[in-house]
């Protein structure tokens, strides 16, 4: 079979190409139909896991990544289904105004808080050093009043939510420029972890410095380990941590397979683990195209927390629990 492995439901797809290559044969070349078939993951097909995929969950996570993964063909499934509508037209005229206003609406709002927050912060460093609940507070108005304009946020699952007071570490599927507007409806005190460099971003990204966010250079492993330190700290005097255990924004729409950091740190300090499904994030402002904003809303669903000195185990849980949400959404998995 010219080294194809044997797959028995892969098996009508392989005839139908044999059965194409004979018609070809008797047509025109003006007729000839070429089939192709994408590796991709809409079509179910497969390439090796890699070198990376022991940063993923599961306990055979090593071995997987010497294997080919063979997944069944899903001949249905196109790139149309798996992206947002974009509608076209008169839509995304309506959808860019809506983004102009949104990015003016959170300047505005954002500078005078800005100043706000530079007069608390010499005794916001003094009194409350990790926390800096003063300042998240700042955060919570300025993400809540420019969200108010432009969508509703619905949260479930309210009662999973910690004591104001009590260190978790959060997680949360990431898909949007808008997930961290959002996740401030929550009303929780918490430190996310983002790129070093949208720290030298004028107003915003000063304000994430004042507020004790954690920056981190992806590319860069020494940050990388700086980062978890700096996050381990942090829960150790009482302060939560949100992690995007995806590592960034999702390129495709669907959920990227989670990586450990954050669950080590869970497991190694011994931290209730949070997860979080973020729903509709992505239909209003879709990864790449953050100058179109739709209209919608966004639902966030909080899980019962978890707890577990495996790593492997809490982020196993912690991925199906998310990404199982998402299936009864039927959005985007």
């Amino acid at each position: 079979m010219n080294s194809a492995i044997y797959h028995p439901q892969l098996m009508s797809t392989i005839n139908f190409s044999s059965r194409t290559s004979l018609i070809n044969r008797s047509l025109p070349k003006s007729l000839v139909v070429k089939p192709k078939i994408m590796s991709s993951p809409q079509l179910g097909i497969c390439s090796f896991s890699g070198r990376t995929q022991s940063r993923f969950c599961g306990p055979n996570a090593a071995r997987n990544s010497r294997k080919p993964s063979i997944c069944m063909a899903n001949m249905v499934a196109s790139q149309a289904e798996t992206q947002p509508k974009n509608g076209g037209g008169l839509g995304d005229f309506v959808a860019v105004v809506r983004a102009i206003a949104f990015y003016l609406t959170t300047v505005l709002i954002a500078v005078p808080l800005f100043h706000i927050m530079l007069l608390l912060s010499p005794v916001v460093l003094l009194v409350d050093k990790f926390k800096r609940n003063a300042m998240h507070l700042v955060n919570d108005v300025w993400a809540n009043l420019t969200t108010l304009f432009f969508y509703q946020v619905e949260v479930k699952g309210r009662e999973n939510l910690p004591n104001f007071d009590t260190a978790v570490v959060y997680v949360a599927n990431h898909q949007s420029y808008l997930d961290i507007f959002s996740l401030f409806r929550l009303h929780r005190p918490f430190k996310f972890v983002s790129k070093s460099s949208i720290f030298l971003f004028p107003i915003v990204g000063w304000s994430m410095y004042l507020t004790g966010h954690v920056g981190l250079k992806r590319t860069d492993r020494r940050s990388q380990m700086a980062c978890l330190q700096d996050c381990r700290k942090l829960l150790q005097e009482g302060a939560s941590v949100l992690f995007f255990p995806e590592g960034t924004r999702s390129t495709s729409g669907k959920m990227d397979k989670f990586k450990k950091g954050a669950f080590s740190v869970a497991a190694k300090d011994q931290v209730p683990v949070v997860p979080i499904t973020i729903v509709g994030t992505g239909k209003l402002m879709q990864n790449g195209r953050e100058g179109l904003l739709r209209s919608g809303g966004v639902t966030l669903i909080v899980h019962p927390a978890l707890k577990s000195k495996d790593a492997n185990e809490l982020c196993e849980k912690s991925e199906a629990m998310i990404l199982n949400e998402l299936e009864k959404y039927d959005y985007l998995v």
